[in-house]
């Protein structure tokens, strides 16, 4: 497995899983602020694969 760090302002998310991974396979570890979804959505979708951007809880 591998992590990959967005910055977002004042705060950190971290994606865990590997690059690729696609949906169900990876894991969102702080969902950062208000207002960023947009920018998660687009980091997660550019790493995992398109339809990947809503990671298992």
């Amino acid at each position: 497995m591998s992590k990959c760090r967005l910055r977002l302002g004042i705060v950190n998310v971290v994606f865990f899983g590997r690059a690729g991974a696609g949906d169900r396979e990876w894991v969102l570890i702080d969902a950062g602020v208000m207002g960023t979804t947009g920018l998660i959505t687009g980091a997660a979708e550019e790493r995992f694969g398109p339809k990947s951007d809503q990671p298992q809880s």
